[in-house]
């Protein structure tokens, strides 16, 4: 994987770094991330640490992203579950973009069929992401998970499919991102 210029600090990069092996909290809260301990969940899921690495050499995470199981029946393989989480200090930058442009490309390097995101239904900016990208509603769930804070949301279901792919591998129908 490729780094490409911040668009925030001059001289950094934003750069995938692969994790640990392990599923993500879903809630997308930093503080919530532990590695599972699970050896049943292998490849083809992951687990990203997104950071910038400013001009001096100095990385700072700015954020994380995974691919998990969707659900664990063998006919749904072939079919994630995408999270990502930006902090705070770096929302509004681009980084949700790198970060699920990464994921997107890391399902279609491991054959994965449909990718889905679940986000609160109430964060905006995150359901303009990936609406931006071509995922489409298909369901909310109301009052369905806690934030870190204890409030309760309702959930929008999303979900992208990842073929067919053109000759150049990009979804048919949506523009490179």
């Amino acid at each position: 994987m490729m780094p490409i210029p911040c668009p925030c600090v001059r001289g950094a990069v934003l750069w995938p770094r692969p994790s640990r092996m392990g599923r993500m909290c879903a809630v997308c809260c930093a503080d919530m991330l532990e590695p599972c301990s699970n050896s049943d969940i292998a490849l083809p899921y992951a687990v990203f640490v997104f950071e910038t690495i400013a001009g001096d050499g100095e990385a700072e995470e700015v954020g994380f992203g995974a691919i998990s199981v969707f659900y664990d029946r063998p006919g749904y393989d072939g079919v994630c579950d995408l999270a990502y989480y930006v902090t705070a200090r770096w929302q509004r930058r681009g980084v949700g973009r790198f970060a699920l442009r990464t994921l997107l490309n890391e399902c279609r390097a491991r054959a994965m069929r449909k990718a889905c995101a679940i986000i609160f239904s109430d964060n905006t900016a995150s359901n303009a992401l990936v609406e931006s990208f071509g995922f489409e509603p298909f369901g909310e769930m109301p009052e369905a998970a806690y934030d870190s804070r204890g409030v309760l949301h309702d959930m929008s279901y999303w979900c992208l499919d990842l073929t067919p792919l053109d000759a150049k591998g990009a979804v048919e129908g949506i523009a490179r991102r």
